[in-house]
């Protein structure tokens, strides 16, 4: 099976270096160039991997999602039963599920309260940072509903895992859960939670 989703993959890599780290500082002098009160200052590199992380992660899901289907195919021609084999790809979704969270949520901590206010659901009042990214949109939400959509009591064949609709659910997590990314960073840049040296939002 081929795997569409990586066409929808864009990973901004120029420049990006792994063990660039946010740089959590409270001195003014990045503040005070753009005439704006003291905040938290992260490198554009940092804030930049975040988003190629979720591009990583999500690439990988995709591709072993796509070996487990190829697996499946064959085990069905060779007699095995379209029930036992979409029980065993679904539980290799919630293993590989998992996996995925984890990965997003390790990503999300490059970020000043990234995993706070990005990865986790809201608790307590909405306000200031909390805000930035709506429940729905909070990165564990998203990929609990895409986990919950893979292994839905309705999918019952190889056929219907490996259908078009199940690639474009994965595809448009991936979108959305991008997009959470960039909303809390230039947010926070707007309301100067933090700054982000020679930040410029990705496409």
């Amino acid at each position: 099976m081929s795997n569409p989703l990586r066409r929808d993959f864009r990973p901004t890599l120029d420049g990006l270096r792994l063990e660039d780290r946010v740089v959590l500082s409270t001195t003014s002098a990045a503040s005070a160039v753009a005439g704006n009160p003291p905040s938290l200052v992260v490198t554009s590199q940092s804030a930049g991997v975040t988003l190629h992380q979720i591009t990583k992660a999500f690439n990988a899901f995709q591709t072993k999602y796509t070996r487990a289907v190829q697996k499946a195919i064959s085990g069905l021609a060779n007699g095995q039963t379209n029930a036992s084999l979409v029980s065993s790809l679904q539980a290799y979704v919630t293993l590989e599920g998992n996996v995925l969270q984890n990965q997003l949520s390790t990503a999300s901590k490059r970020i000043p309260f990234g995993y706070t206010f990005l990865y986790q659901p809201p608790s307590g009042a909405i306000t200031g940072q909390q805000s930035y990214v709506p429940a729905s949109q909070r990165i564990e939400t998203q990929v609990n509903a895409l986990i919950s959509a893979m292994t839905s009591s309705s999918i019952t064949t190889v056929q219907q895992a490996s259908s078009q609709s199940v690639i474009q659910i994965i595809s448009q997590t991936y979108n959305n859960v991008r997009a959470a990314g960039k909303l809390y960073i230039q947010s926070s840049i707007n309301n100067n939670n933090f700054t982000v040296i020679g930040w410029q939002s990705p496409a």
